[in-house]
Order: structure tokens, then sequence, then C-alpha cells
């Protein structure tokens, strides 16, 4: 009987790979204790990679004493008087030749346990489909909707860039949004591009998101790990906010992560990335990984993390910025809108100021509509000319007094 017959026929069985695993734990722990030569096998990654698909960076089975928890399953194995545990990182919605990571582990997962005769009775003559993100009680679910959402062709690291009050830092929550909508990429970047303004709550996805901004004493040790004092007074190693946030992303395949980075250029991107700065790169997630100097811990970046960016491009050439990220991000410039603002006399003079501005120092001093945006009167107009506009000013023609004079007088 071919595959399409037997999926009319009802003989085809939906299940996460996970699960899948775990009801066959039972059957590979008695195995084991009559092959001892097969526990050590499971012991090795590189054979459970080959023999099971396991992808991740972890052996299938470690003693109880050396399995991470938050890599192994709580579950303990007793094979021949010691304790095991299995590796839990099984799954996920990255594609690749058309095929999910729960297809590819799971289809390979199921040819080990036919081979050694230890697959359950009723997966037998049965087409096992795995699916991401349902469980058993859900069989009849075609498929997770969380796998539409994860867009796994995205770019994954971008940076949003350009003059103060263009909207970078809304624009990130935007792009959040849309990604996690299950928008196309063209429609993502044209949407942003735009710069339209619309409010936007991810407040429901407080958990996937965490923002930082680097600075100039931010390093490896804040990003990554390093060792730092506790409360009593030793010294102890402490993950980064982006190995958390990885770890978090690893585990939890069927949803995205997001990491933005105010102030992108201002740190020393050698220095807070070290060695990680090549695994960032779309092509490498999942499937390069490093021993980190201080854990001496496999490290990876999964492929469902996305590294968002804002830079100032006043504050520095985004010609001049660190020719590492040039490479590995995609850059999208934010443009001032006068649209947005909606008091007639504001518009009038941000048009003017920015087109003085441009012809004295470039597009580069020019300014955004943000500033504007909130000005309903002339007396709001004024609090921000005095207090937002002029200083912003002073700075761009610091020891230049006639330049600053002249440019002055468009707002006055």
């Amino acid at each position: 009987m071919d595959y399409i017959n037997q999926l009319k026929e009802g003989n085809s069985v939906k299940v996460k790979i996970g699960e899948f695993v775990q009801e066959h734990l039972e059957n590979i722990r008695q195995y084991c204790e009559q092959k001892p030569e097969e526990l050590q096998n499971l012991m090795d990654r590189k054979y459970t990679k080959e023999m099971l698909g396991l992808e991740a960076t972890y052996p299938f089975l470690k003693l109880e004493s050396e399995a991470d928890p938050k890599r192994y399953w709580s579950k303990v194995l007793k094979i021949n008087g010691q304790k095991y545990k299995a590796c839990s990182q099984f799954g996920g919605s990255d594609i690749k030749n058309g095929q999910t990571r729960s297809e590819r582990e799971g289809l390979q997962f199921l040819s080990y346990l036919k081979k050694k005769n230890l697959l359950l009775e009723r997966y037998k003559n049965k087409i096992v489909k795995f699916i991401v993100g349902k469980s058993l009680t859900d069989l009849d679910i075609e498929v997770d909707t969380s796998v539409k959402i994860l867009k796994n062709d995205l770019y994954k690291n971008i940076v949003f860039y350009g003059v103060p009050g263009v909207g970078k830092t809304h624009n990130t929550k935007k792009l959040i949004s849309l990604v996690e909508s299950g928008k196309g990429e063209k429609e993502i970047f044209d949407t942003i591009k735009r710069n339209d303004f619309a409010q936007t709550d991810i407040s429901e996805l407080e958990s996937r998101v965490s923002f930082i901004t680097f600075h100039q004493s931010f390093g490896y040790e804040d990003f990554i790990e390093g060792f730092r004092p506790n409360e009593n007074g030793q010294i102890e190693l402490v993950d980064g906010v982006f190995k958390r946030l990885c770890e978090k992303a690893r585990d939890d395949k069927a949803k995205n992560y997001y990491l933005v980075i105010d102030e992108i250029n201002r740190g020393n991107i050698s220095k807070i990335f070290g060695e990680l700065i090549t695994l960032i790169e779309e092509d490498k997630r999942d499937t390069y990984e490093v021993t980190l100097p201080y854990s001496k811990e496999k490290f990876s970046v999964p492929s469902n993390l996305y590294i968002i960016g804002t830079m100032n491009s006043t504050d520095k050439s985004i010609a001049l910025i660190d020719v590492a990220l040039r490479r590995r991000f995609t850059f999208l410039k934010m443009e001032p809108n006068a649209e947005l603002i909606k008091y007639g006399k504001a518009k009038k003079i941000f048009e003017a100021l920015n087109e003085k501005l441009e012809v004295k120092l470039g597009t580069e001093h020019i300014i955004g509509h943000s500033y504007f945006m909130n000005v309903e009167n002339e007396d709001d107009l004024k609090f921000v000319l005095e207090y937002k506009i002029k200083p912003l000013l002073e700075e761009y023609f610091y020891g230049d007094n006639d330049g600053l004079d002249e440019i002055l007088s468009v707002i006055m």
C-alpha cells in the first residue's frame, strides 16, 4: 500500500518528537541493560547525532549527576545500577530541505527504533508524522499555527539606523509585531520603511523579548558570561543576557525570541560578542558551535532568535561602524516623516530646519519627526524648540557661533 493510500485510510499518526522519544525511553533503557555497548554509544554525541538524528550539541544519555536540567528530562533511567537522564533537545520549526527539525529528527529516530526493534506496537505499520507544537491530544490538528508564525527565511540580524527622533526604537516593536503575525519579509520591510506611526503593544511577548543598551563599558562578561561577585562577596560565574536568552529560545523552538540592542554602534562589537560574532550569522545558527572560555560549555545560537539593533547615525557614521557588525547585519535606514506632524506651524519649522541642516551639515545631521509629534498648540511648540531642539543644535554647531546663530534664526 503506497503512502497516499495509507493516509486516506487513516493509517497515520501525528506526534511531537519530544513526546515520541519519551514514550520509547523504557524500551531504550531495557535495551541498554541487555547491551552495555549501546549505552556507551548513546553517551557519545557523534553516534546519537548520526543514529538518532539529534541535532543538538549534547549526547542522548548522560549520568544523572552530569546532566544539565535545562537540557535533559527529569525522568531517571536506572541502567545496571547507574542513573541516567535523556536529552530533551529534540524538535523545532527551523526548516532544511523542506523539512522542519521535528520531522528530520523524528524520522531518523523512528529509523533507529525500527533497526533495534524498539518501536512501540501502536506505531508499527503506521505513517508517523512529526509535528511542531501540538500535543498527543490534538492529533486532529494538521499543524500548529506557531509554525506559520516562525519565519525561518527572514533575516535574523537587523539594524535600524537614522538621525535622532525618526522612531528607531518604536519600529523595533513594530518589527516584532509583524514577525509574530506571520507577515512575509518584503511586507515587513516595506511597512517599516514607510515609517508611519501606529501604537504597537508587545507586552504579551515580554517573556520573549529582552532590551539592552550598548555602551563603552559593556563587555563580553555582561553579554555572554563572566565572573562576578555575589551578595556574599564571593566570585561566581554568571550568564550574560545573550546567553540566557539563547538558552530560553533553544528550549522553546516553536516560538521566536528577540534581543533588542539600543545604540548597538556605541559598543565594542569584538569585545562584546567575542568568538560568537560568527555564530550569529543566519546560515550558522544551530549548526556551528564554540566552546565558551569560562564555563567550557558547548554553545550555539538558535535560529529562532532575532537580534534587532538601533544606531544613531549622527552619533557615529554608518561608514565607521565595526566591519564585523556591518557584514552580519541587514541595515534599514529610517527617514523622517513630516506627515506625522499634525500641528501646521510645527511641520513648517521642521521642514525648514531640516532643509537648512542638510545644506550646512549633511543628511546625517537632520532631525526626526518624533520631536514634534505631540505638539498641539503654540505653547507645546515653544517648549519643544527651547528645551529639545535648541540644545541639539548647540551640540551640532559647537564652536561655530555664526553657524549656530544662522540655524537658530529658523526656529526663533
